[in-house]
């Protein structure tokens, strides 16, 4: 479940944009007559309060898929609850559900101005940044926790204070509850990371590395830490490409273009890449936001130093020379190489396939004029026998060798894979290069673990009770036997007359068997 809430003034507005228009259901309606004069009562009461400016509160609660639709109750519950987190009890509020969209949500707007009081709700206590108390979460406190919270870890706040964490931490809490589908908590999610960082390169990051040789970055955790600790973007961005990697922004948005995240990739190898917040320890984070709020004062941010940022030229990584280096280097030069074959060839074989095209183009042509020719020999009636025996015997015949002579061609030019870094250092480890062979026994082979298939035996069969039964009635669990029965004779119009004809007794006596009636 994900809810979001935006403050706003705009009364009429937020009415248009939840009913106009839209196929939606009214599930509830409080402190005002009707939907239809909402919007006007609403803000005639915000009136009663010039210095407020959040006088509008707008939050949309979204259910999972898994959840399907939910009922009026379990909504209505779920409003609730977020009605009284937010202190906003006897607040005129409405609840609309729309209905033209795939996944099930509401819509609630509540008037922040009390129409009894005119004001908006009383500030509350919350605790202080930085000092965590197990149990109490991001809600205000409650009398009995104000009492056991020293007065210098709270503070009074007003009632919009830390909306957003408040609303999820109900969301959260409503998941337990009602047996939704339930999402990370803050904690839960920073105890994944934790327990993220100990892990060692996923299988398909090793698989990766054999492929191309190049090292996963996760494995360099601590080198990139430690150039992310620079104090400004630019001392950082040289710290990485000494490195021989870079700084890499995530945008989102398709018009309007919007920073998002960042991540660390290799110089070399882009596809070799981390995000700056799987750095992330237990004291640290290493976030977009975390790392532009550690820098010196007075120097630009990530989203003003990125357009004008200089290139380091400092881009080869400062390595003392080994034999995986120098080996990488042999093998960077090969699939360059073995690239710029393989873009010949696939310009080769467009070629090809142009003039293939056009000959396969051309003996189409010349088969129907011959055709033509020679049925214009034939008597009408007998060319539609000639057009069949000429498509077996001459027209597929002539094609299929062609396409055999044009495949043939196309042979040679076919596409190669490219070799992987792990079978490059094993060709090298086996022509007898003791490098290659110091480098592949160093080389952690990825170990796949299959899951044990239990031997398939006999199947059981279930034991099936004896029922008592008559002596006229077969037993259910013995197989039926059927006594094969005689025909009777059709009764004639003379029924007294029982004496089958001779001819008939013969007929019946020949064809079925000897089952007909004496």
């Amino acid at each position: 479940m994900i809810a979001k809430p935006i403050w706003g003034a705009n009364f009429q507005g937020l009415m248009d944009y939840l009913v106009e228009n839209r196929d939606h259901q009214v599930l509830h309606i409080e402190g005002v007559s009707s939907v239809e004069n909402a919007a006007a009562e609403m803000e005639a009461v915000a009136s009663l309060n010039s210095r407020a400016k959040r006088k509008l509160l707008h939050l949309s609660i979204s259910a999972a898929h898994e959840d399907g639709r939910l009922s009026h109750d379990k909504w209505l519950y779920i409003v609730r609850q977020q009605q009284k987190a937010l202190g906003l009890d006897g607040h005129p509020f409405v609840v609309v559900r729309h209905e033209d969209t795939e996944h099930d949500h509401v819509h609630v707007f509540w008037s922040t101005i009390s129409p009894e009081t005119g004001m908006t709700p009383r500030k509350m206590w919350f605790l202080m940044k930085g000092c965590a108390i197990e149990n109490i979460g991001p809600q205000y406190l409650t009398p009995d926790q104000v009492e056991r919270v020293p007065e210098a870890h709270r503070a009074l706040r007003s009632f919009d204070f830390r909306a957003l964490a408040r609303v999820q931490d109900v969301c959260r809490r409503i998941e337990r509850e009602l047996n939704l589908r339930r999402l990370n908590t803050p904690q839960e999610a920073k105890a994944q990371r934790l327990k993220a960082l100990d892990r060692e390169a996923e299988p398909g990051q090793r698989k990766r590395a054999e492929r191309t040789g190049s090292v996963p970055l996760n494995e360099r955790a601590e080198q990139i830490r430690e150039a992310l600790e620079q104090q400004t973007w630019q001392s950082r961005s040289d710290a990485l490409a000494a490195m021989g990697l870079q700084l890499v922004p995530v945008f989102a948005g398709t018009k309007a273009k919007r920073l998002r995240g960042l991540t660390i990739a290799d110089i070399k190898d882009p596809g070799n890449k981390l995000k700056a917040s799987d750095l992330d320890t237990g004291g640290q984070k290493f976030g977009l936001g975390s790392l532009d709020k550690h820098i010196i004062k007075g120097t630009p941010d990530f989203e003003a130093w990125w357009p004008e940022r200089k290139i380091s030229f400092s881009v080869e990584p400062h390595l003392t020379p080994d034999a995986r280096s120098e080996l990488k280097k042999d093998y960077d030069l090969e699939v360059a190489q073995h690239k710029l074959a393989q873009e010949e060839r696939r310009h080769e074989l467009a070629d090809l396939r142009i003039r293939q095209t056009r000959e396969l183009h051309a003996k189409r042509r010349a088969l129907m004029r011959q055709r033509k020719v020679e049925a214009s020999m034939l008597k009408p009636a007998e060319r539609r026998e000639f057009y069949s025996r000429f498509s077996q015997q001459v027209r597929n015949r002539e094609l299929a060798e062609l396409e055999a002579r044009h495949r043939a061609e196309r042979s040679p030019l076919r596409r190669t894979r490219m070799p992987t870094w792990h079978q490059f250092i094993t060709a090298r480890a086996d022509a007898g290069c003791q490098k290659a062979g110091v480098v592949l026994a160093a080389t952690r082979p990825v170990q796949t673990v299959k899951k044990p298939v239990a031997a398939a035996g006999p199947k059981k069969r279930l034991p099936v009770p004896n029922k008592e039964h008559s002596k006229d009635q077969q037993p259910a669990n013995q197989p039926t036997t059927r006594t094969p029965r005689s025909k009777p004779f059709p009764s004639g119009r003379n029924q007294g007359n029982t004496e089958m004809p001779k001819h008939l007794a013969a007929y019946w006596q020949r064809n079925k068997g000897g089952q007909g009636l004496s």
